[in-house]
């Protein structure tokens, strides 16, 4: 998982007129929901209005990649369109079972109210978003909220203070998550929320770990590539390293963990780089 930088605020054209008509079915079928939840009627939440942002995140903003494992979903698959806030029910792991999140014995019915919230909806790969993967799970270092008056915005983040990571808010993956040679993920300095993002995602399912691995030596290949580029264009290493391993390649985030490792690693062993190649 790596930081993405995205705010709707900043669309503009034919984007920005698909946005505000999204938005607008998306509110009209929010409201149609609450209406029949809060007459205790059952409801049938609208999936094509999720689906339709899923598509629009891949393209437009994930660059077709899962947002947690960062593996390339389209074209090979649709891929899932994933409820941060899990909106028809909560599960916890206790005692290595996943169990219903209750409340005075009433389980938690549920985000419903952020079905259809931009923010908490986002483009994955079925094998992180079912199970053994995310499912319904959602770990909170706080008390989970259970009806949408409660806790709105900002204040419903500090009250439940979520474990799982998310790539467009709250804290920066890349300081929760580290990368090993293999392609295991773990976490940084014991983060218990990089903790609770490998497992929840499951993250070091052995077919991704040695996809991801493929990728990190093969960006150890074109690392000597970039030390040139930035000699040879007199800029900071690790602004070229960005550039050369941004944010649209698959598993980004380890790519770039360990170019910045070997960099570290260069400049410990007190090595420089020419254009013609390295030096001690």
């Amino acid at each position: 998982m790596i930081r993405l930088e995205f705010s709707p605020t900043e669309l503009s054209g034919d984007k920005r007129e698909w946005w505000e008509k999204w938005e607008a079915r998306a509110k009209e079928a929010v409201g149609a929901a609450k209406v029949s939840i809060e007459a205790g009627e059952s409801h049938d939440l609208d999936q094509e209005i999720w689906a339709e942002m899923k598509r629009w995140m891949f393209e437009h903003v994930f660059f077709n990649k899962c947002a947690y494992c960062e593996g390339k979903v389209t074209p090979q698959s649709y891929g899932d369109g994933e409820h941060w806030r899990p909106k028809g029910g909560i599960r916890q792991m206790v005692d290595g079972k996943l169990r219903p999140v209750e409340r005075d014995g009433v389980p938690h019915p549920g985000y419903w109210w952020l079905a259809y919230e931009w923010s908490n909806l986002l483009p994955a790969c079925q094998r992180c978003n079912s199970s053994p993967g995310k499912g319904m799970q959602f770990p909170v270092a706080g008390e989970y909220v259970f009806e949408p008056g409660d806790a709105a915005g900002d204040d419903l983040d500090n009250r439940e203070a979520p474990l799982l990571l998310h790539p467009l808010r709250g804290d920066d993956p890349e300081d929760h998550l580290g990368f090993d040679e293999f392609g295991q993920v773990f976490p940084r300095e014991e983060s218990q929320k990089g903790t609770a993002s490998i497992e929840v995602f499951n993250l070091n399912r052995e077919p991704l770990a040695e996809h991801r691995r493929a990728f990190i030596e093969r960006g150890q290949a074109n690392f000597q590539k970039a030390l040139i580029a930035a000699v040879v264009e007199d800029r900071p290493v690790e602004e070229v390293i960005r550039e050369m391993f941004d944010v649209a390649t698959d598993y980004s985030a380890a790519v770039r963990s360990h170019a910045y490792q070997w960099v570290q690693e260069m400049v410990s062993a007190n090595l420089t780089v020419s254009p013609h190649g390295s030096g001690g």
